[in-house]
């Protein structure tokens, strides 16, 4: 039944009936000393929190009856090394490995169709995860924090890439697919890549998807309508990017803090650009706005030490900046 040994800390060791097929929710939950378990072979279901807070326990064999693994099955397993997942397994549930932080590896069978949020949050240990193309959308904070996770192969059926979901994790490589069309807030903020292709098919990138992005130096981005507020903050290596002829509101401190920016070219069809937009991109030299007329923030280049000329083509544009003591170039 539910909670059978819950929080018994002194249990190490234990045998279960051959046949048994469910692990009741929070069955072993903060069994704290425990470092074997065998599931049976009949088992079908590892209930919610089943082994949640297990921080002994170092491996364990999933038999292949099982057909999922429910919430925060093993949830903060931090001594959790080795787990096999196989090929009965279709759903992997939210928080299912939350806090395993002695993780390194683990193989996902292409059985599995959804991986639930927070799935691999905080798993320290982590380096490497291949997301089989069974997978359509990889779900918030699925690998977030994930401190050691360098490479990740996204494939080609995924179509969404949820809020936080790659966040602070170390990747040097992404490659997003042209299947993808939303990435979410956050969703590779903190991320070590230097580079990053977004495909023509994503039509939504949500607030700061790649802030904190410290060594991303150029990027391509589609044909987006908006880019949303902070979405580039302090990505402190980035030198170029070429704003798409689509757009038509750049975000509150979309660009902020771009130390290594140093050339902009403002399309005809932006129409407003919000507060802070390129607030302390300190290396930014030359910055040319096509449109006629813009709704421009506050702050929008406050903090823009090296900024040599301001490059409009109306009246109004040069009436607007003529309260920055920077050159401002009129051009036909």
């Amino acid at each position: 039944k539910d909670n059978a040994f819950y929080r018994c800390t002194s249990l190490c060791d234990v045998r279960i009936r051959a046949s048994l097929r469910v692990i009741e929710r929070s069955t072993f939950s903060q069994c704290s000393a425990l470092e074997i378990i065998n599931i049976p072979s009949l088992v079908t279901i590892i209930d919610e929190y089943a082994f949640e807070g297990c921080k002994s326990l170092k491996k364990i064999d999933i038999p292949h009856s099982v057909t999922e693994i429910r919430t925060g099955s093993f949830d903060s397993c931090s001594s959790l090394i080795e787990v096999t997942i196989p090929s009965s397994v279709k759903k992997i549930g939210n928080y299912a490995f939350h806090l395993c932080r002695s993780l390194e590896h683990i193989s996902i069978p292409s059985s599995v169709t959804s991986i639930g949020d927070h799935s691999f949050y905080d798993c320290v240990s982590l380096k490497h995860i291949d997301i089989p193309s069974s997978i359509t959308t990889i779900k918030s904070h699925s690998f977030y924090d994930c401190k050691s996770l360098e490479k990740v192969s996204i494939p080609s059926s995924v179509t969404s890439i949820g809020n936080y979901a790659f966040g602070n994790c170390p990747l040097t490589e992404i490659k997003i697919p042209s299947s993808v069309t939303r990435i979410g807030h956050h969703a590779f903020s903190g991320c070590s890549f230097s580079k990053v292709e977004i495909p023509s098919s994503v039509t939504i990138i949500e607030h700061h998807a790649f802030a904190g992005c410290k060594k991303l130096t150029c990027v391509k981005l589609p044909s987006l309508k908006t880019i949303e507020n902070g979405l580039f903050y302090a990505c402190s290596s980035l030198m170029q990017i070429t704003i798409p002829s689509s757009v038509t509101v750049i975000g509150v401190g979309a660009f902020l803090e771009c130390s290594s920016l140093d050339i902009l070219i403002i399309p005809s069809s932006v129409i407003e650009i919000k507060d802070s937009a390129f607030e302390n991109c300190s290396s930014l030299l030359i910055i040319t706005f096509e449109s006629s007329d813009i709704k421009i923030g506050d702050h929008l280049i406050d903090g823009c030490t090296s900024l040599l000329v301001i490059n409009v083509y109306s009246l109004q544009l040069h009436e607007k900046f003529k309260k920055y003591p920077i050159p401002i170039e009129l051009r036909k």
